[in-house]
C-alpha cells in the first residue's frame, strides 16, 4: 500500500528525477543517466531516450508477431485465436478452453482460461478496462504508450501431462566485437522462486539477479542450441534485448521481446556484475 502511494506521488515529478529516485531506493546507488555504465543505468537511459520505432512495434504483442515471423519464421508463433478492440464474455466462452487472454500494450494483464468454470464476465471486464491504462507512463517505458491497444487471445501452451511449459529468457548483447548471450531460467516461481544464469556452453554463472541463485546445473533441454540461434536472429536489430521462448517438449514458441528487463530496477547479488553487463551492452540507445 505504501509502495503504491509513493509510486503515485513520484508520477508528479519530472521523468528523469522520478527514475533516479526509484533507482536509488531499489538499487542503493545514484545513477548517472547521462553517461550510463552499468546495465541498470543503461536500461533507464534507454527509457528516457528511446527513439527506436522498432521498440514500439516489438513491444506490441500483436505487431511483434509479424516482426518475428519475418525474422525467424511463423512456425514459432503461438496460435492466435482472436484479435480485436474489445472482447465479450460470450466470445470468450465460444473460444473454448485452454486459451490465454491479454492486452497488447502492457505487461501483466494476462488471463488464463482452462475450462468452463472460468469467470468469463470478470475476465472480459478486466481486460477491456486494461485498454484504458497507460502502462508505459506508469513504468516509464514510453514504447508501450505508443501502442494501439487491443486484445488478443492465444492458445494456451501445455505439455503432455497438462502442465505449462517452461520459458527461457535469453539476454542478448550485440557487442561491437560479437554477440554475448546469457540464458536465464527461473525455477519454483510460486514456492521459493530462484533464478540461475548460464553461458552458451552450459556453465553456471556466479551471480544472482533479484532472486536467489541456487546454482542449478543446466537441465537437459531439447533443441536448446536452436533456441540460442533463434534468439540471436530475433535480437540482431538491437544492441540489447531479452528474447523469451517457450519449449513444449522440443517444440519452440516465441514469447516476447523485452527492452527493459525488470524495468531497470533489479539488483544483482554482486554490484560488479551490473557493470559487467553494462560493458557487454556498449551503448544504450539503439
Amino acid at each position: 500500500m505504501i509502495k503504491n502511494y509513493i509510486n503515485h506521488l513520484l508520477l508528479f515529478l519530472p521523468q528523469s528525477l522520478r527514475i533516479k529516485i526509484k533507482f536509488f531506493l531499489r538499487l542503493g546507488y545514484w545513477p548517472d543517466l547521462n553517461n550510463p555504465i552499468t546495465f541498470n543505468e543503461r536500461i533507464n537511459h534507454r527509457k528516457i531516450n528511446a527513439n527506436n520505432e522498432l521498440f514500439n512495434i516489438c513491444a506490441d504483442k500483436l505487431a511483434v508477431r509479424d516482426y518475428i515471423a519475418d525474422k525467424i519464421g511463423s512456425e514459432y508463433l503461438i496460435p492466435l485465436v482472436y484479435k480485436g478492440d474489445s472482447v465479450t464474455a460470450e466470445q470468450l466462452k465460444a473460444f473454448g478452453k485452454d486459451i490465454i487472454v491479454k492486452a497488447t500494450h502492457d505487461s501483466g494483464n494476462v488471463f488464463i482460461i482452462k475450462d468452463s468454470s472460468a469467470d468469463y464476465v470478470g475476465i472480459a471486464r478486466k481486460v477491456n478496462k486494461s485498454l484504458l491504462f497507460d502502462f508505459g507512463r506508469r513504468a516509464d517505458e514510453p514504447w508501450y504508450s505508443k501502442i494501439d491497444a487491443k486484445i488478443i487471445v492465444e492458445k494456451l501452451l501445455k505439455k503432455a501431462d497438462g502442465s505449462q511449459p517452461e520459458d527461457y529468457k535469453f539476454h542478448v548483447f550485440n557487442c561491437h566485437d560479437g554477440a554475448e548471450i546469457i540464458l536465464q531460467i527461473d525455477y519454483d516461481r510460486f514456492n521459493g522462486h530462484n533464478r540461475t544464469f548460464y553461458s552458451r556452453d552450459g556453465v553456471v554463472l556466479d551471480f544472482g539477479l533479484k532472486h536467489k541463485n541456487l546454482y542449478r546445473s543446466l537441465p537437459n533441454i531439447e533443441n536448446l542450441e536452436l533456441m540460442f540461434d533463434l534468439a540471436l536472429k530475433a535480437a540482431n536489430d538491437f544492441d540489447y534485448v531479452r528474447v523469451d521462448f517457450y519449449n513444449v517438449e522440443g517444440v519452440i514458441y516465441f514469447g516476447e521481446l523485452t527492452f527493459a528487463h525488470g524495468t531497470g530496477f533489479e539488483r544483482f547479488s554482486k554490484r560488479e556484475q551490473d557493470r559487467v553487463w553494462g560493458n557487454y551492452w556498449k551503448k544504450a540507445t539503439r
